[in-house]
């Protein structure tokens, strides 16, 4: 089981916090409110209209009282009128006053205000553009889906699902669609109206209030934003515990090399074998053994000198010492030297400059360098650590 660090459980517990700080911040703040009575200060302005079966002969009446603060009409059904209807229409327009397409895609609901007197049930109906049906200048060629609400005589809250509407039976027959197909697309809104229903009361004074229209949605986008953010983050913690990790790793191999090499050197010069009934293979790795253990202190040794002596040649050195320790030529040598050199920093007499000719180093410096890198301190350090430690 992997176990973390005080740092690396810190910087978990402290990016978990951030983010859940951060993304309860994003959510909360990505709910976007628009109020739509205010047409004049309103992202999607509108202008409305009144209309009522009166166009095609009927007597419904529909009276406008107010358009601001709030929205105020009375209507009147008549009895002997087998369908009558009125309804009040909001119609999104341009700066210019005509017609213009609204993106309501991020809105879920529609929030109304309303009271009625007396009560009521109503139709709320959205206008959206309907592709191959909608002609352009003509309101009522654009797919119309709606639902009824109750209205009662005091102010009351009323949802409407925006993605939740059904389209009427009439709409679809008269442009030969499929009762089924109630797919419309918030995308392109045109308008919004409410209207009587069958269930209004006739021959009565209706009065309708809707004190408040809402939209309510959410910017995806400033959540999108805010996760790209914070994984990013994650992103930069997670690479700094693997980096911190490793440095961990490195630091504790060092330490455990260098305590191992303060109680024993971990090569020990090569003891040539007794050259008894040699013969094949076995001879030839002797052979390469035996003379990298007498001339490592050759700060000529190389490769080429070891083929030229036992007639082995580089890829044959290098797979009897690969075979054997699992290093390469060059990589052997180097660990052998050092070996050798942590022994003979152990006599107080020689100096750093001295065990480093003593094993075939010419540089002092480059000698310290690899000392350190195999061991994890210097040469000095190891020395004084040694003379401490038997004192």
């Amino acid at each position: 089981m992997l176990k973390l660090t005080k740092k690396e459980s810190k910087a978990l517990l402290i990016s978990f916090f951030v983010t859940a700080a951060g993304l309860y911040i994003a959510v909360h703040y990505s709910k976007v409110y628009i109020p739509l009575l205010s047409a004049d200060k309103n992202i999607y302005p509108w202008t409305f209209s009144s209309v009522s079966d009166q166009e095609s002969g009927g007597a419904s009446e529909l009276n406008v009282i107010e358009v601001a603060p709030a929205l105020r009409f009375n209507f009147r059904l008549p009895q002997a009128y087998s369908h009558p209807w009125v309804a009040f229409t909001l119609e999104f327009a341009g700066f210019d006053g005509a017609s213009e397409y609204v993106d309501w895609s991020q809105y879920k609901t529609l929030n109304l205000m309303v009271a009625c007197d007396p009560k009521n049930v109503l139709s709320f109906t959205l206008y959206t553009f309907e592709a191959g049906f909608t002609k352009v200048g003509h309101f009522m060629t654009h797919r119309n889906s709606g639902v009824f609400f109750k209205c009662h005589e005091g102010k009351q809250r009323v949802v409407i699902e925006l993605d939740n509407l059904t389209t009427p039976d009439w709409w679809l027959i008269q442009n030969g669609l499929h009762l089924s197909d109630q797919q419309y697309h918030l995308d392109k809104v045109v308008g919004i109206a409410l209207h009587n229903s069958p269930q209004s009361p006739r021959q009565t004074l209706s009065g309708v209030a809707v004190y408040s229209a809402v939209l309510e949605g959410r910017d995806w986008q400033m959540i999108t934003v805010a996760c790209c953010v914070f994984a990013i983050i994650w992103l930069g913690v997670l690479g700094w515990g693997l980096q911190l990790r490793k440095t961990l790793q490195v630091n504790s191999a060092a330490l455990r090399i260098t305590d191992d090499a303060k109680k024993e050197p971990v090569f020990a010069p090569y003891q040539q074998l007794p050259r008894v009934n040699q013969t094949g293979t076995n001879k030839t790795k002797d052979a390469v053994l035996s003379y990298i253990a007498t001339e490592y202190a050759n700060p000529d040794l190389n490769i080429e000198m070891v083929a030229s002596a036992t007639a082995a040649n580089r890829a044959k050195i290098n797979e009897i010492l690969k075979n054997e320790y699992g290093f390469t030529f060059s990589v052997y040598l180097n660990k052998l030297r050092l070996a050798e050199a942590a022994r003979l920093l152990h006599d107080d007499d020689l100096s750093v400059a001295d065990v480093a000719d003593g094993v075939g180093y010419g540089s002092p410096s480059y000698f310290i360098t690899l000392f350190k890198k195999e061991y994890g301190c210097t040469p000095s350090s190891y020395k004084n650590h040694k003379t401490t430690a038997s004192s």
